[in-house]
């Protein structure tokens, strides 16, 4: 993990010993290498390993059908066909069906990067979060405009609309599509992405819940995203990578077995897999983020900036304890996210 302080003091090295042509490509190289911020919920790691649980619960059968469903995607033969590893083509049906349901589970957080008109298309960045209210202090509730902010728990009508659709919206309207014989196999492969992804985000607690305060976040955290901390970027993309970096199949196959495996997971997560429904679920994700995420520490932080006077957010650091928490709460969250797909999608 990289910090500010560690890039800072390797960049001023690098002057120190390198001509001024050579510096030039050398730093340009290095911040390329550095992590970006991640503003995505759950990392690429996250999401294939959430859609590899459901994969796993599902019968043969379902997963076949499911994976045939997927390849009608419009873009099938850019964003999976040509990316499926050699590994992958060389295994039976059942490997290449679940590498299908990792890269459709991953596939909305590449629309991000398309151009033009199929940007236009396929790119939905408001269905990815929805922002529950939360205050820094209840005091704040009179003096904060939140009047802009989405908090609809069903679609609108009017398909005009769908592009600033919520994510507990985005869902239902995702499940309204598949489940309805007139919808084009194109849109149906499409919107099985979205369901196996923006299903997923809700169950990381950062993407339920913004908080507000007077001075530091009069426009809410946007998620975590605007409160730094000195263990990664900002709360948001620490949370995202509480389940791993490797995007590689075979590790995401991996961890989705072990967590299956371990017995603690698998009975919170066969509970919690009795309640499917998108704004139940997002109502407990934001309790947890409550409780985790905006735990005693980051809030007792927050306040004393706010109670300084402070108009931008120095980073917190996070102790060892909140860390270790953060790191059980993702995986059962994780958990919990596959054994709920699965139920969805065998329906």
């Amino acid at each position: 993990m990289h910090s500010w302080l560690s890039r800072r003091q390797l960049l001023r090295g690098i002057r120190c010993i390198l001509s001024t042509k050579t510096k030039l490509f050398v730093i340009l190289g290095l911040c390329l290498l550095l992590p970006a911020q991640n503003l995505f919920a759950w990392n690429g790691h996250g999401h294939r390993v959430i859609a590899s649980i459901a994969f796993l619960k599902l019968s043969p059968e379902c997963r076949l059908e499911i994976a045939a469903r997927i390849k009608n995607h419009p873009r099938w033969e850019s964003d999976f066909a040509s990316r499926m590893p050699d590994l992958v083509k060389a295994g039976d049906e059942q490997i290449q069906a679940e590498w299908i349901f990792q890269q459709a589970a991953c596939w909305p957080d590449t629309t991000r990067g398309l151009k033009g008109d199929e940007y236009k298309r396929f790119n939905h960045s408001t269905w990815h979060y929805i922002n529950l209210i939360d205050y820094l202090n209840p005091k704040d509730t009179n003096g904060i405009d939140t009047s802009r902010v989405n908090l609809a728990m069903r679609p609108p009508s009017d398909a005009s609309e769908l592009y600033g659709l919520n994510a507990v919206q985005a869902i239902q309207y995702a499940q309204s599509k598949i489940t309805n014989p007139a919808t084009s196999r194109e849109d149906d492969a499409l919107m099985i992405c979205w369901l196996l992804h923006v299903y997923s985000d809700i169950h990381q607690p950062l993407h339920t819940t913004a908080l507000f305060s007077q001075t530091l976040l009069p426009k809410g955290c946007r998620g975590g995203n605007s409160i730094k901390t000195k263990q990664g970027r900002n709360l948001h993309s620490l949370w995202d990578g509480l389940l791993g970096k490797d995007n590689k199949f075979q590790a995401c196959h991996n961890q989705a077995v072990r967590m299956l495996e371990d017995a603690n997971l698998a009975s919170l997560a066969k509970r919690g897999a009795s309640v499917t429904d998108a704004e139940s679920v997002c109502r407990g994700s934001n309790l947890c983020c409550k409780e985790f995420a905006y735990a005693t520490e980051v809030r007792a932080h927050l306040q004393r900036l706010e109670d300084n006077g402070e108009t931008k957010i120095v980073a917190v650091d996070l102790s060892d304890l909140y860390l270790k928490r953060a790191g059980s709460v993702a995986e059962q969250q994780a958990s919990r996210a596959g054994w709920r797909l699965a139920k969805l999608l065998s329906q």
